[in-house]
């Protein structure tokens, strides 16, 4: 593991899941440069991850979780940076208009961050908060990941889907075989 920079080719734990999601985002993406700005719930959900990380990375000094309300304040303020940024509507989301899929957003951001703060935040002792791993391949090539929180014997992905994934999902998905190996 390494944190310096490398004159090797780099290769990102976050361009391969988009390539084993679909070649041609991945194309498009990364062959022909387009960028195209986050939905509203990849927003929601990234603001939801920078309320849980704030928390979790000053606890590793203090070992105690912050108050709910300002991991809620700290999330709805980077939503509100994120959604300045720019964002695309899905066609659904078109038709019920932006200002309400926004506020829509918004105001589910505070539930995911209390059950965060009541449920999951007060188990997690961790190590690590969003460190990014480099592991060599070979001495040809960079493998770069960033880890969203880890214990001395564990790692967690914060996701804000409707419905829990099936287990077999653990064991299968690509993303999650990744963390496991920056991890070790």
């Amino acid at each position: 593991m390494s944190s310096k920079k490398s004159s090797r080719p780099v290769i990102r734990q976050s361009s391969l899941n988009m390539l084993w999601r679909c070649g041609i985002q991945y194309h498009r993406r990364y062959d022909l440069g387009e960028i195209i700005p986050p939905g509203i719930a990849m927003h929601r959900g990234s603001s939801f991850h920078a309320g849980a990380a704030h928390d979790l990375r000053q606890k590793i000094a203090s070992k105690e979780n912050l108050p709910m309300k300002e991991v809620v304040d700290f999330a709805l303020t980077d939503f509100e940076g994120r959604i300045g940024q720019g964002y695309v509507l899905t066609p659904e989301e078109k038709a019920i208009g932006a200002k309400k899929v926004i506020a829509e957003a918004k105001d589910s951001l505070p539930r995911f961050c209390e059950a965060f703060c009541e449920v999951v935040g007060p188990k997690i002792e961790p190590a690590w908060v969003e460190d990014a791993i480099t592991i060599e391949i070979d001495g040809k090539c960079d493998l770069i990941g960033t880890l969203d929180c880890a214990e001395l014997n564990s790692i967690y992905e914060f996701k804000t889907r409707s419905r829990k994934p099936p287990e077999r999902d653990v064991h299968i998905d690509p993303q999650l075989t990744m963390y496991a190996m920056l991890f070790r």
